[in-house]
């Protein structure tokens, strides 16, 4: 409308900024008005001043007229109208505009406090892993790091001012000239960063850190900042330094024991061996590898297979929480080695199978020698080599048990040497030996290798004849004896001749007692030294 005008202005701002919006005012004739004016005094027949809050600012509108007609009160309340509906419309827009802007400052807002909550869990997790950060400004020779690494260096972060200088003064004496090259190789040949160093605080205690940084460069490939990480390892390599001296002690102890040991994945089905476990059976490492379940089973002795199996599947079905097994195994050379394995599942699956199973492999051969020898001589006659009275009373129980049960007849020969006395009398007790050595040879000579040979004191000898085929084989081997006896024998010059006479028990009834039989072949026994001597009698229970 002719003669009205509408002005918009922030008073906070600059005179050459203050105005924001005009209608209706002649641009030359505004610039004659300072803003300001507007809402000291009037400079126009009608003015209305209004003051409108914009997010913190304060913006003025001033309404005004000079128009002519103003005097008429039609006019007055045209122009009031038509200044109302102006303002209306402006309000509306600040409105829109206001409302905008108080949306923007709450997302400000709330993306302020998610920064802040990211930044707390940030700090946090830097602290639960022992990771500052640290930012160099390398041309203003300037150094910013985060508050881990005022606490990894146990500085005060109020008080203290990071530097360069300050770093260097607390790296080791020791490792400050390669970390020194480090750094220098990242700048200037651009060489990756990341060292593992010792820091010596001010309480000088020490600690280890790792850092590890990139450098940024300009246009000329000029560094210009450096950006890394330090982390204090500590904990870490003093629980590495832990486990090298509990792997050395674990070798040492190894090495005196003289073990092999394994590591076995059941499921890939791969054993991880030492260099001992070969060389127990005489092989060099790389000649058992790869080495599975198949393959050790192979290198196994047949007859022991079963046992090495049957102990491993206990093992593995938890009826025992560890496995043990003595068995032998083809050494390289052909010959049998005995060993003694011992591990123990130290792993399983989800559904309870077996995952992962280590133990130990030790050489026993000698043991078992010795073992073998202890009891060959605790079941054996020292002077003939024969098995004993004890061996003998444990292998007649045993055989008349399997006579009775699978109905198998067997039968027992006592053999007494005639005129033993007189030649151990008349030639000395050396002369006596020889001839008993003499008759155990000849029995070994004429007995079956099933037979149990005994010599049960003085020169009384027992043979235990298991499982005839028919009850003649006894009467046989009697005449056999007999006759291979039956010959002149040169002892220490001596030209001797020494008769036996044997008494044949028959096993046949499946019903007699072990005492009866006995009873039976000794009065047999006595029976063909009656009848002479130097013959055999039998009789059955």
């Amino acid at each position: 409308m002719l003669g009205t005008g509408l002005v918009l202005f922030d008073p906070a701002a600059d005179s050459d900024k203050q105005v924001l919006f005009a209608l209706g005012i002649d641009p030359e004739e505004l610039a004659t008005i300072k803003p300001d004016a507007l809402l000291l005094e009037s400079v126009y027949p009608l003015q209305r001043n209004n003051m409108i809050d914009v997010g913190v600012d304060q913006w003025a509108l001033v309404q005004n007229s000079t128009s002519p007609f103003i005097s008429e009160s039609w006019s007055v309340h045209i122009l009031i109208v038509f200044g109302l509906i102006i303002s209306a419309l402006f309000n509306w827009f600040i409105i829109i505009v206001y409302g905008q802007s108080y949306e923007t400052e709450q997302q400000v807002i709330a993306r302020t406090g998610e920064l802040s909550n990211l930044n707390v869990l940030f700090n946090r997790a830097q602290t639960m892993g022992s990771i500052g950060h640290w930012e160099w400004d390398i041309n203003h020779e300037k150094l910013w790091w985060s508050e881990e690494v005022f606490h990894i260096l146990e500085q005060d972060s109020t008080h203290f001012i990071p530097s360069i200088d300050s770093l260097l003064a607390a790296i080791h004496p020791d490792d400050r000239d390669f970390v020194s090259r480090a750094v220098d190789g990242v700048l200037y040949r651009n060489e990756p960063f990341a060292v593992e160093h010792r820091l010596v605080l001010d309480n000088h205690s020490e600690k280890t850190v790792y850092e590890e940084g990139f450098v940024t460069f300009d246009a000329q490939n000029r560094p210009v900042s450096m950006f890394g990480i330090i982390q204090d390892i500590t904990r870490r390599k003093n629980a590495e330094k832990a486990l090298e001296v509990e792997r050395q002690r674990l070798e040492e102890i190894i090495w005196a024991t003289n073990v092999g040991t394994w590591e076995w994945d059941i499921i890939g089905n791969s054993i991880i061996i030492n260099e001992r476990w070969a060389d127990i059976l005489g092989y060099e490492l790389n000649d058992l590898l790869p080495l599975s379940r198949l393959t050790w089973k192979m290198l196994i002795h047949q007859e022991d297979q079963p046992l090495f199996e049957h102990l491993l599947e206990e093992a593995f079905s938890h009826i025992k929480d560890h496995y043990e097994c003595e068995y032998r195994m083809r050494h390289q050379q052909g010959h049998w080695v005995w060993v003694l394995t011992r591990g123990k599942v130290i792993e399983w699956t989800a559904d309870g199978k077996p995952k992962r199973m280590s133990g130990t492999q030790t050489d026993i051969t000698d043991r078992k020698h010795r073992d073998e020898e202890v009891r060959r001589l605790a079941m054996t006659d020292v002077l003939t080599g024969l098995v004993n009275r004890a061996y003998y009373s444990r292998r007649l129980s045993e055989t008349i048990n399997i006579a009775k049960r699978n109905k198998v007849p067997f039968a027992l020969l006592m053999l007494d040497l005639d005129g033993f006395k007189e030649i151990n009398d008349g030639y000395g007790h050396p002369v006596g030996d020889l001839v008993l050595k003499d008759f155990a040879d000849l029995l070994r000579h004429t007995c079956r290798d099933a037979d149990v040979i005994a010599r049960i004191g003085g020169d009384e000898f027992i043979v235990i004849m298991t499982s005839l085929e028919q009850a003649k084989g006894a009467e046989l081997l009697a005449e056999r004896l007999l006759q291979q006896n039956d010959a002149l024998r040169v002892i220490e010059g001596h030209q001797l001749k020494i008769g036996v006479s044997i008494g044949v028990g028959m096993y046949t009834s499946f019903t007699a007692s072990e005492e009866a039989l006995v009873k039976a072949t000794d009065k047999a026994l006595y029976a063909a030294k009656s009848a002479g001597k130097n013959n055999y009698k039998v009789l059955s229970v």
